[in-house]
């Protein structure tokens, strides 16, 4: 799937994501709930990390130049890290004010109109949330799962500023100004989490235990591998790199040996699409056993 389909997608929910902050503050203020309010703050800031999440996915699927001969799929990372931290500083002024809210005992009752505004924005950010998470599976886009999710937060933040508009019309009057704090909460681990992401992406981190072992199970039903010496892999923004040091009988040629490694090139490009360029290098078994073999 072309990158273009993901700009796209943004481009529709940051258009509603406007709309829907705007609900929601109207609603919030007219229906005097201090979560409601709290939530379009937060739909409000979507549209910010929509908008970068539109520059990572651009900039990262530019080709390879001069300055970048392999690629910028990192430049994603980069976008993603400030777009965690967007999410983050919005946590903490939501939840400063919410604490402000409670230390100083200003409760309100919220009206009707509040629970109106949380339903329509609990079904229209889970819909936004499986719009944009169909076409981030497919391009394998770190900022558009980003960008995913955190429609989702909102339909969860939504969930919760409900449950307290709710629970302070039943005479818990706390329960908005504590829902406001729960939702910035929730926010916040949001955004570590994909900060956490990011930075693994940018210091080279080895794919997972299980993926390499699928890694070296393809390798090694290529015929003519009689041992694989070790493989080394490396995320690259959404792809990854691949090392593999493959071990041949001594007694083939170097043309010989040579189709054996291309042939483990292409099988292991042609089966993990993320893989953005494998190096295989051959050396003869006898030699084996003075290298110390890992996953």
């Amino acid at each position: 799937m072309d990158y273009r389909e993901g700009v796209k997608v943004m481009k529709v929910t940051v258009f509603l994501n406007l709309l829907l902050a705007v609900v929601k503050l109207i609603a919030g203020i007219f229906g005097r709930s201090a979560a409601l309010v709290a939530d379009a703050v937060h739909s409000l800031s979507d549209v910010l990390t929509t908008v970068i999440a539109i520059f990572g996915l651009q900039v990262s699927n530019k080709k390879a130049d001069a300055d970048h001969p392999y690629g910028h799929e990192k430049f994603e990372s980069i976008f993603v890290k400030l777009l965690s931290l967007i999410l983050i500083i919005t946590a903490a002024g939501i939840g400063y004010r919410s604490v402000m809210l409670i230390v100083n005992e200003v409760y309100m009752i919220p009206t009707v109109t509040a629970i109106y505004g949380a339903l329509f924005s609990i079904v229209l950010k889970e819909g936004m949330y499986w719009y944009t998470i169909v076409t981030a599976n497919k391009l394998n886009s770190l900022s558009m799962k980003a960008d995913a999710w955190h429609h989702r937060t909102d339909a969860i933040s939504s969930l919760i500023a409900l449950a307290g508009i709710i629970g302070s019309r039943m005479g818990y009057i706390y329960f908005d100004a504590v829902a406001g704090l729960v939702v910035a909460a929730f926010i916040a681990k949001l955004g570590i989490d994909f900060y956490i992401q990011a930075v693994k992406s940018l210091t080279d981190e080895s794919l997972s235990s299980t993926y390499i072992k699928q890694i070296r199970d393809t390798v090694g039903s290529i015929d003519g591998v009689e041992k694989i010496v070790e493989i080394k892999t490396r995320i690259f923004g959404n792809k990854f790199f691949a090392d593999i040091i493959i071990a041949v009988n001594p007694d083939l040629t170097v043309t010989e040996a040579y189709v054996i490694s291309s042939e483990v090139h292409d099988l292991v490009e042609k089966n993990y699409p993320d893989c953005k360029h494998c190096t295989v290098q051959t050396m003869p078994n006898i030699e084996v056993s003075s290298f110390n073999s890992s996953i």
